[in-house]
């Protein structure tokens, strides 16, 4: 499919339908051509509760991954269909900002490509690099798709206000043994999926490698929490003694 460039910039709307991914899970604002790579820019959406930098690591995976197959769909004339991310390297860059601007950038360049698979690499930035992805996909047509994941399909098809992925999918009935935690989460409902695969909702990898993270984030929360614990014991018992 040719997708044409207008004043520069690709219609976010068109290239979106393409790769079968839709707003807000697809959140670039604007999407343009440089060189060999497939540029966009976009806002974070998340707070970063446990982690530092500027952006969780798993919203930013969402954002490469997306631009990755939008890159197939724009710059080699990839076929429409379903882009299924099979596997990704993501690579923290280290950096100093002291600031931070609003908006964040990426780039895609397509690897390689064929009928039914593809590879990328993504980077992002703000003032400094951020993060670097190399992800791998299978290309589904529409017609296969759909067969294999009819169970999936649901008639709730209507679209949140605000955007699902501002907030971390709940974590409930934690469990902490020494140094592991166990922990449930969801289930979602499909209006959390949204935009992801129009009518066939299903929980996104970037936002299971997300609630991943939180998960660790409450083990190091807890496991701190023990160890000043421990701490304030010694000194008490050493003032006492």
């Amino acid at each position: 499919m040719s997708i044409k460039a207008q004043d520069h910039f690709f219609d976010v709307n068109q290239v979106s339908q393409c790769i079968k991914v839709q707003k807000p899970y697809f959140a670039f604002q604007q999407i343009w051509q440089d060189g060999n790579s497939l540029v966009g820019s976009f806002a974070a959406e998340q707070s970063l509760d446990y982690e530092t930098g500027i952006i969780t690591a798993g919203e930013l995976g969402r954002h490469l991954a997306i631009l990755g197959s939008c890159a197939a769909v724009v710059i080699c004339n990839g076929s429409e269909g379903y882009y299924l991310a099979l596997k990704a390297d993501f690579i923290n860059k280290p950096h100093k900002q002291t600031s931070v601007n609003d908006i964040l950038y990426a780039g895609a360049q397509v690897l390689s490509i064929d009928k039914r698979s593809l590879k990328i690499s993504a980077q992002a930035w703000n003032t400094e690099p951020v993060a670097e992805l190399l992800c791998e996909y299978a290309i589904l047509s529409p017609a296969l798709f759909q067969r294999r994941f009819r169970h999936y399909a649901s008639d709730d098809l209507s679209v949140p206000d605000d955007s699902p992925y501002q907030y971390p999918i709940p974590l409930h009935s934690l469990t902490f043994h020494k140094e592991k935690l166990d922990a449930f989460a969801g289930p979602l409902s499909p209006q959390q999926c949204a935009g992801h695969f129009y009518g066939y909702p299903c929980w996104p990898v970037a936002i299971i490698s997300q609630t991943a993270v939180q998960v660790v984030g409450e083990l190091l929360k807890k496991n701190m929490v023990l160890k000043c614990v421990s701490l304030y014991e010694i000194r008490n018992y050493r003032q006492k003694s």
